[in-house]
């Protein structure tokens, strides 16, 4: 057992829960947190560094450099998201930070902004610890249910998690169109409830 930076307590060895078909939670998966690892919130300078490995993340789903560079927008973080968002880094025990998730309020919701970890990392269950971070933040700021624009990519780890598909959101990118799953993790009941179906897709 540990601590985050913020306080929070920090079990190593996790065991995951969600709900089946009748409300019930069952055990899926456990999943050891290598020792040292912590959360802490970010800070404006962070911005680079999260930047960075949210472009890399990006990119080891084999995405074309030039597909890419069309979401700078969405995929940089500055001093200013910092500072108006709840932002939550993971870092290793130096201190540098490999992996990191957000929050953000809209439209009279929480959402899961950014979940990003840095590829050499990936598979030491970092991400699932930084979702399960999220969406206790969420809970502690009211949320009955957090919201997912999920890459297709991340839809299968998010199912995992938990959360449920409650939609498509159609874009293109490169000229091509694209579906991106919505989906949304709920805090208790399903999330085909009305209030998330209506709520969750609109505005995007």
């Amino acid at each position: 057992m540990g601590l985050t930076a913020d306080g929070e307590a920090c079990c190593f060895a996790v065991t995951w829960e969600v709900r089946d078909f009748w409300g019930v939670l069952v055990v899926v998966d456990r999943v050891e947190i290598p020792e040292g690892f912590y959360i802490r919130d970010g800070v404006p300078g962070d911005g680079p560094v999260l930047t960075r490995i949210a472009y890399a993340a990006k990119a080891h789903w084999g995405y074309d450099p030039r597909t890419i560079d069309q979401w700078a927008g969405p995929l940089t973080v500055t001093e200013e998201y910092i500072r108006e968002n709840p932002v939550f880094v993971m870092c290793a025990p130096s201190g540098e930070p490999v992996g990191f998730s957000s929050l953000l309020w809209d439209q009279g919701r929480w959402e899961l902004d950014h979940m990003w970890v840095d590829p050499p990392c990936m598979g030491m269950g970092l991400g699932r610890r930084l979702f399960e971070h999220a969406v206790n933040q969420a809970r502690l700021r009211g949320a009955s249910w957090v919201w997912i624009l999920s890459d297709p990519f991340a839809e299968g780890f998010y199912l995992h998690m938990g959360a449920e598909r409650i939609g498509d959101w159609h874009t293109v990118v490169d000229g091509e169109d694209r579906i991106i799953p919505v989906m949304a993790y709920r805090m208790g009941a399903s999330c085909g409830d009305p209030e998330v179906l209506n709520g969750g897709i609109q505005g995007r």
